[in-house]
């Protein structure tokens, strides 16, 4: 992906995370820390789907990392969240080799930038989408979120398509000799 389109998919993801965000701080009423399970809270998106997975928007924050690690030491997690932040583009723009790697990097550090957005926007990060699967509730999640888990799990992806071709053109070479 060129460097274009690398930005345009870097500030796309900003954009719907920082209005899905916006929208929910404004509209949606706050639940504390930690949701009431739908229909009970928040605004039902489906219930009951594949026999038992339902999804609510709920406005809840976490002081934390991802599953509120690290929730009471915010002096601590801010500064660790930017050096991640300036490591993760240092990589991103000088060091990375792999042109495969440059989109999941991309939405990776994305979710990265717009959770500690938050940070200073709101104090705390907003989480809304709150899925239940089979009565086991999920922690809830936002736009970042979903950009920093699709963007492992592309990274993940191509590690081991990576892998397996290297290891097929190893065995192409020692056939050939």
């Amino acid at each position: 992906m060129r460097i274009f389109g690398l930005v345009v998919s870097f500030f796309l993801v900003l954009g719907v995370d920082a209005a899905s965000k916006a929208y929910v701080h404004a509209s949606i009423p706050y639940m504390g820390f930690s949701p009431s399970d739908f229909p009970y809270g928040g605004i039902g998106l489906f219930q009951g789907f594949l026999g038992g997975v339902d999804c609510s928007i709920n406005h809840v924050v976490n002081t934390g990392a991802a599953w509120s690690l690290l929730k009471g030491y915010p002096q601590l997690l801010l500064p660790l969240r930017l050096s991640l932040i300036v490591l993760l583009a240092l990589y991103l723009f000088f060091f990375n080799k792999e042109r495969a790697y440059r989109f999941p990097l991309i939405l990776i550090l994305a979710g990265a930038v717009g959770n500690v957005m938050d940070t200073f926007c709101y104090g705390a990060v907003i989480d809304f989408v709150h899925v239940q699967f089979w009565g086991w509730s999920y922690p809830l999640f936002n736009a970042a979120d979903s950009a920093l888990f699709c963007g492992a799990a592309l990274l993940i992806g191509h590690s081991f398509v990576q892998r397996k071709n290297k290891k097929r053109s190893f065995a192409c070479e020692l056939k050939k000799n």
